[in-house]
């Protein structure tokens, strides 16, 4: 399978070291990963000036064939110092530039016809592909609020400039519902892989529209490649739907940009060789923090107990720790009562994890016995944020004799500067119930908190660490490992908040030894619940 990844970016970033600072360090990593060809974006045509940028990127590349420029540009005054449309489009032809990305938030320019029309008009001309991360346009209004007005200014490019080729770059899984509405009405729009993290969301898209509307595609350095290449490899589609998301889709939609008069089809046999798939690896992975079922906030594909086995068996995951969406969301017994049902109904691949509402503190310990005794369910799983409680509250003190008195394993979700959860907090609980394991999941969700994370991992023997969530990258899991110990991390993946695939792949692409990925995928959740195997 030929690998041509249609959105990766060469250049420095000012938050982060962890960048491709020179061409040839993209170069390596692309062999690394048998990546073929790649388009290539430059950061300081985003974080600086794109004319700058541009300039930088066709410089940087030019030695490099596997390598092909996507500009960033700017609608409005910005595209005067090319002299305007007129100026742009003859620097387009003359660079056979055939791809563009825009940065409408970050560079504070309105998608509207009175700030974009005649840029439009100009790319839709020559059938240039527009490039957009979906963070441009879904606005975060809130710690998990966000606004999804802005996607009309996307239908309206889209209809009206039939010839553009709109791709959507990193989009989670919060604007799902919405993408999928636009591209039922838009033709020309499409989504690439890189973090297209919805469950089940390719086999969703390759149902509904075939598999022409995705494309490969990784967002290196910013999102870990190896999600994206695990996504696509145990993707439960067609193998020719796989050979065409991995290069084929790309390559027509560049054959048709009218700024090169002669045949660039990309000859990959002169890049690398071609590669089988990724085998199946061989571990027995177990998934120690997951979910079930729909959720208010987004759409989830296939997100009963079936849906979950189908994605597991595709990633070669044996067993999955759950608790329903219903029970961390409107009502924790209803929800209880979800999660044993999927249990009972798989129980060689299911475990359940028990929900508590501490604003219901008399009812807690009925209930813990009940799943916990009664049931078999493995852990308990408390979401602060959700309820509206903190952590360190003393109506979750019954769950806490609970747990100690049975040696119950807690886990928690958490998130960086949260008053009710951030991982900070849980020092305080460490020294309070020094008995009590207590798995800090997502690690606090942003960068800005893994590594306060590590920290209390390393200094409080009780305190465990998850690989789940949206910004955890390979360099941030080897981190975790190496830091806070080989024995103090667990596998986990979200489903289906997110496909469990992603995950996956960030710890198989990860430079993690064997040893630490048999410890990561199975054996310390094993050891720190004690209760899986029984």
């Amino acid at each position: 399978m030929k690998l041509f990844d249609s959105s990766v970016y060469l250049g420095p970033w000012p938050g982060s070291a962890e960048t491709f600072s020179d061409v040839n360090a993209l170069v390596n990593k692309l062999g690394q990963l048998n990546i073929h060809a790649a388009l290539v974006n430059h950061t300081l045509a985003w974080q600086h000036n794109p004319y700058y940028g541009n300039k930088l990127l066709m410089d940087e590349i030019r030695e490099h064939p596997q390598l092909e420029a996507c500009w960033g540009l700017t609608p409005g005054p910005a595209l005067e110092v090319y002299g305007g449309l007129t100026g742009l489009k003859k620097a387009l032809i003359e660079n056979k530039i055939r791809a563009i990305r825009l940065f409408p938030k970050d560079h504070v320019v309105s998608l509207e016809q009175w700030m974009t029309g005649g840029f439009f008009d100009l790319l839709n001309k020559l059938s240039i592909i527009v490039f957009l991360d979906v963070d441009q346009v879904f606005m975060q209004v809130g710690i998990y609020d966000y606004d999804a007005n802005r996607f009309s200014a996307i239908k309206e490019i889209c209809q009206s400039y039939p010839n553009i080729s709109l791709v959507i770059n990193r989009t989670g899984y919060r604007p799902y519902q919405s993408l999928i509405q636009l591209m039922q009405q838009c033709d020309n729009l499409y989504l690439d892989l890189s973090f297209l993290a919805t469950h089940q969301g390719v086999e969703d898209i390759v149902q509904r529209f075939g598999s022409a509307r995705l494309l490969f595609g990784t967002s290196m350095p910013f999102v870990e490649a190896g999600g994206a290449i695990a996504r696509l490899t145990y993707a439960g589609i067609p193998e020719e739907a796989k050979r065409d998301i991995a290069s084929s889709n790309l390559e027509r939609m560049l054959q048709n940009a009218k700024t090169s008069q002669h045949d660039q089809q990309r000859n990959f046999e002169m890049v690398a060789p071609e590669v089988s798939q990724m085998p199946k690896h061989s571990y027995h992975v177990i998934d120690a923090h997951g979910h079930m079922g729909p959720y208010f906030k987004f759409h989830i594909p296939q997100n009963d107990s079936e849906g979950m086995l189908r994605a597991m068996d595709s990633a070669g995951v044996e067993i999955a720790c759950i608790s329903s969406h219903l029970a961390i969301s409107g009502d924790w017994k209803r929800g209880n009562l979800e999660t044993l049902a999927a249990i009972r109904k798989h129980p060689s691949r299911l475990k359940g994890h028990v929900v508590i509402n501490p604003n219901h503190p008399r009812d807690i310990k009925p209930e813990l016995k009940r799943y916990i005794l009664d049931e078999g369910f493995i852990a308990i799983k408390i979401t602060p944020d959700t309820h509206l409680k903190s952590i360190l509250d003393r109506d979750y003190e019954p769950m806490w004799e609970f747990a100690a008195d049975h040696k119950i394993m807690v886990l928690s979700h958490t998130y960086h500067g949260s008053p009710y959860d951030d991982p900070q907090l849980f020092a305080e609980i460490a020294e309070r119930h020094p008995e009590v394991n207590v798995l800090i999941v997502h690690s606090g969700a942003l960068t800005e908190g893994f590594e306060g994370a590590i920290h209390l991992a390393q200094k409080y023997p009780n305190l465990y660490l998850d690989i789940s969530g949206s910004f955890i990258t390979s360099h941030w899991i080897e981190r975790l490992v190496n830091e806070a110990g080989d024995d103090k991390v667990v596998y986990s993946s979200d489903i289906p908040f997110i496909d469990i695939r992603y995950s996956l792949g960030r710890v198989l692409y990860s430079q993690l030894s064997e040893y630490q990925k048999t410890r990561l995928l199975r054996e310390n959740i094993i050891q720190i619940t004690k209760r899986i195997e029984e």
